[in-house]
């Protein structure tokens, strides 16, 4: 080679990198100052506007996608079958996918890269092997050839846009969605994703949380066993279709259904709809006969389930389940029985798509069982209807239940009040609603027999108002039915064993004949069971509110009694200043008037009379004179007790009480002003008959306004003692000798003692009668005689005498209220009646 040559070749060396270098320059300008869409020619077009979409590449078929609607598209490829011929494929294609390609696509815009340039080659696009086409019907269509794609920071794709010739760089987002790997780096070609990567892997069209919206009729079939269920949505609910005649399904079901059992249609089609592939090894395009035979979707398998679910638009989705997909044994060991779950992987195939698909996301093991025997599926509540939406129950016992007002409450209407509401036993109607909306209490279906309800079969008819009035916000009226509105009866009829038939007629006519468990579980109950009889057959005096109007104590002014006891107490206005407590005085009978009542036994007796917050049973809303009578209630109660509040609108609260019932530990009463009779327990009334009113505090006293305390007696020793005890203006007590013998060394601590004894000691039991010799309140060898001087210069005297009940209780005289006999506790005064050395120190 000689120099010349040599020159020459260096210096178009020389050039060619000038060149390239050159169109590097101008390449990264160019991409720099791009301000247009990556895909310019379908500038304008909105991503719903693109048809079609296909996927080339590098020795792959080509695949296919039409739209069929605004998140649906269909996806078309060839596969191979087991002898390497090519067969057409069509399935349904995952929407969110396709229109995340789209969506990119269209908004995808040039950057800059520093390692762009003008040559494809170094950008894998020479040839690319990875191409998109996006059509927008058959006249507007764009191309996008991917070649490499780098990731990290600056992670990019580099592409051709045809007839354009120089390569482009777009950020990595753009072709992610046609890769299968979003991590790596390499040409887009080989992390591409295959046609299992796009299918769709949900079965049926339609979302689990709404199936049931979106669901008008399911059918479901052994397909070489010839069992059939098929259930259609009506207005009225999920009705049974075959088996035919079985009426209405039960769309919730039970909430506590062991995993894979059916109750509901609800949880059954939320289970279909959840079944879905896992990944793109789930989906066998071209399976051969012996794998269709293996997973139980052979024409001839046994168990072979065919599910055409029917949507609102009328498209029916026809799914064909075969078996569990069992795993591999490992090291030829047994598996151990699997718990039920609420996934079970399970092989289907779906009609008008290739293949076969292993599919999990829902336990679907009851199927078979649930079509050779739908009876779980059959609704078994009483009632289906919201329970807010029930505005009035008619009994055929009499009563007339309206829920009315606002806010809403029930209301007893009709005779014998029918212009004046009545309030209800709460308590009792929410009981009837519990166990009317009750859900699946139905034990069993069995064929109508007009029998069970004729005649004296029928033992209750109920009539259910269901958004059936004008309007309801008159709680003083009762409101009057919409036009044409029907009600849903309930007839109660003959008993079988331990069950009552039950008919239903719905307002528009279909009947259905049921039989329930004479007792049944009801959720608010808890455990124990509920009466179903017992429940509903109320009558109008067992719904009447049993409430009492109650009062507090200290809320009363007087109490007056009359009858079988006649007295008047009233309550002073201040509390005494010693005790913190108003006294009660009587006011009636006269010989008793001034004095104190005993204000625990007072208080007693209102409290219990003023916390009867109910009546134990109403007996006669409206009774006659003569039934008045035979209820001890007129002419005139065997007892009236009137309550005079100090304040309210009803300042005087009225009780008559009358005989004892049939059952002696009740007597009939009423409320003054109020007909009706009800009864309470006997007790109330023989606490204010017997209750012993005298005051049980000893003697009343401010145990600092004594002066003066005078103590004679012991006269067990041969004489009687006197001590006499004088307090001074300073507090100060002193001994006044005589009488008090001479030396007595006085402990003014233990005289304190005594006399704030006397103040605090209360009446054990009061004795009528005269005094008796046994008494020993006259014999000086034993009593004890206790005079208190006070500073207002009255004076107050009790006398101790001889023991009583046993040594628990000593025999008293006190010298208030004109002299009273009574008995004290023995063992605070033992030590003062034993010794008058006892207040000695």
């Amino acid at each position: 080679m000689n120099f010349r040559l040599t020159a020459t070749l260096a210096a178009a060396g020389l050039v060619l990198v000038a060149v390239l270098l050159f169109f590097t320059f101008l390449s990264q300008e160019e991409s720099a100052s791009s301000e247009g869409l990556l895909l310019s020619t379908l500038a304008g077009v909105k991503p719903e506007e693109i048809d079609t979409v296909e996927i080339e590449r590098e020795n792959q078929s080509t695949i296919t996608f039409r739209r069929v609607d605004n998140q649906r598209w269909t996806m078309e490829w060839e596969g191979r079958d087991a002898t390497g011929q090519k067969v057409p494929l069509k399935a349904s294609a995952d929407g969110f996918v396709v229109n995340d390609i789209v969506r990119e696509l269209l908004s995808a815009r040039p950057i800059r890269h520093h390692d762009l340039t003008v040559n494809p080659a170094l950008h894998g696009l020479q040839p690319a092997g990875l191409k998109v086409t996006l059509r927008k019907g058959d006249s507007l269509s764009a191309t996008v050839e991917i070649g490499d794609v780098t990731s990290g920071g600056r992670a990019a794709a580099f592409v051709l846009v045809p007839p354009r010739k120089h390569p482009l760089a777009v950020n990595r987002s753009v072709v992610d969605p046609l890769l299968a790997d979003t991590t790596k780096s390499g040409r887009a070609a080989d992390l591409a994703k295959t046609e299992a990567d796009f299918r769709n892997k949900s079965i049926f069209p339609v979302e689990s949380f709404r199936a049931e919206d979106e669901t008008t009729r399911l059918h479901l079939e052994l397909v070489n066993q010839k069992k059939t269920l098929s259930l259609e949505k009506s207005s009225g609910g999920w009705q049974f279709q075959v088996p035919s005649g079985w009426g209405a399904a039960d769309v919730q079901g039970d909430s506590q259904s062991p995993p894979g059992t059916f109750t509901g249609v609800r949880p059954l089609l939320n289970a279909l709809t959840s079944l879905r592939a896992g990944s793109k090894t789930d989906f066998i395009d071209l399976p051969t006969p012996e794998q269709l035979q293996q997973h139980g979707l052979n024409p001839e398998a046994p168990d072979l389930v065919r599910v055409q679910l029917t949507t609102k638009n009328n498209e029916t989705t026809t799914v064909y389940i075969g078996k569990a997909d069992v795993p591999e044994k490992k090291d030829n060991k047994p598996e151990a029985t699997p718990l039920p779950s609420s996934d079970d992987k399970r092989w289907v195939r779906v009609e008008g798509q290739p293949g076969i698909i292993r599919v999990g996301g829902a336990n679907v093991s009851g199927l078979i069982g649930l079509i050779r025997d739908p009876d779980p599926l059959r609704d078994r509540n009483l009632l289906t209807v919201e329970r807010n939406r029930i505005e009035g129950l008619d009994l055929s016992t009499g009563v007339i239940l309206r829920r009315v007002g606002s806010p809403p409450e029930w209301k007893l209407f009709g005779p014998p009040t029918p212009n004046e509401p009545q309030a209800v036993n709460n308590n009792a109607v929410q009981s009837m609603l519990d166990l009317l909306t009750e859900r699946r209490i139905v034990r069993s279906f069995p064929p109508a027999n007009d029998a069970h309800f004729s005649g004296t079969a029928l033992q209750l008819e109920i009539k259910i108002w269901v958004d059936a009035f004008q309007s309801t916000s008159d709680a003083k009226t009762e409101p009057k039915l919409k036009e044409n509105a029907k009600p849903i009866i309930l007839k109660i009829g003959s008993k079988e064993g331990d069950a009552i038939y039950v008919r239903r007629i719905l307002a528009d006519g279909s009947s259905n004949d049921y039989l329930l468990p004479e007792k049944v579980k009801v959720t608010t109950a808890g455990s124990n069971p509920v009466d179903v009889l017992a429940t509903l057959r109320k009558s109008r005096l067992d719904l009447l509110d049993p409430s009492l109007k109650t009062f507090g104590t200290d809320a009363v002014a007087k109490l007056t009694v009359s009858g079988a006891v006649s007295y008047e107490l009233t309550r002073s206005e201040k509390p005494d200043t010693s005790t913190g407590k108003h006294h009660w005085t009587f006011a009636a009978p006269e010989s008793r008037k001034g004095q104190l009542a005993d204000t625990e036994t007072v208080e007693e007796l209102l409290r219990l009379l003023g916390t009867t917050q109910s009546v134990s049973r109403y007996i006669n809303e409206t009774p006659t004179e003569e039934q008045l009578k035979e209820y001890g209630l007129a002419p005139q109660p065997q007892l009236k007790v009137v309550v005079h509040l100090q304040s309210g609108d009803d300042k005087e609260r009225v009780y008559e009480f009358g005989k004892a019932t049939a059952d002696a530990g009740y007597v009939y009463a009423r409320q003054g002003g109020k007909a009706i009779v009800f009864t309470v327990p006997k007790l109330l009334f023989d606490r204010f008959v017997t209750a012993d009113l005298r005051d049980k505090s000893l003697l009343l006293f401010d145990a600092s306004q004594v002066v003066g305390v005078q103590l004679k007696g012991w006269g067990k020793a041969g004489f009687l003692t006197e001590l006499h005890f004088q307090k001074d203006k300073q507090g100060n007590w002193s001994v006044q000798s005589p009488p008090t013998p001479a030396g007595y060394n006085l402990d003014a601590a233990k005289l304190t003692a005594f006399v704030e004894l006397l103040s605090k000691t209360k009446v054990r039991s009061f004795v009528d009668g005269a005094a008796k010799p046994e008494y020993g309140l006259d014999n000086d060898k034993e009593y004890l005689i206790v005079t208190l001087k006070f500073t207002d210069g009255t004076e107050r005297v009790l006398k101790l005498g001889a023991a009583a009940d046993g040594g628990a209780a000593v025999y008293a005289w006190t010298s208030l209220g004109g002299g009273q006999l009574l008995t004290l506790d023995a063992s605070p005064f033992k030590p003062y009646k034993e010794s008058p050395g006892s207040l000695a120190r």
